[in-house]
């Protein structure tokens, strides 16, 4: 009978040792992936990056030919030229910010799990029966063990 409890013990805990292995590679490949979705997204943001440059020199350089221009013109044609570069400098800090906020990292898969209580419960007790079909048979062991050697 002992042989029987024993072999149900070593059953269940190669079937908890393959549920958790198929776990952790789930686990790995999501993490893969997500590392694979965060370097392109940074490689993306570098290239806006670059492009916002860009397009901050080139405003840069209207200004500098505005600032040049200041004697030929009118007074009043440079203030609204000024006004609308400084409303499309205004509208692209705005774009990069959003931009930023679209990118940055939502929740993980973990925190999702532990934001609902009830899935986190039944977590716990997946893991607490895990537990005690890999432990229980010892703790039963050792305590015959003791009341054979007191008796």
């Amino acid at each position: 009978m002992n042989i029987t409890k024993l072999k149900a013990t070593i059953i269940g805990a190669i079937i908890v040792a393959a549920v958790a292995t198929l776990l952790v590679i789930s686990h790995q490949k999501q993490a893969a992936k997500l590392r694979e979705e965060n370097e392109a997204l940074r490689r993306q943001q570098a290239e806006e990056i670059q492009q916002l440059k860009a397009e901050k020199e080139r405003l840069s350089k209207l200004v500098g030919r505005a600032n040049a221009a200041e004697t030929q013109r009118p007074t009043n044609d440079l203030s609204r030229e000024v006004l609308r570069l400084r409303g499309e400098v205004g509208k692209l800090r705005q774009e990069k910010a959003d931009l930023a906020a679209s990118k940055t990292n939502g929740p993980s898969v973990l925190g999702a799990l532990r934001s609902n209580p009830e899935m986190w419960k039944m977590i716990r007790d997946q893991q607490k029966m895990g537990m005690q079909i890999m432990y229980g048979q010892l703790q039963r062991m050792q305590s015959c063990q003791r009341h054979r050697a007191t008796s």
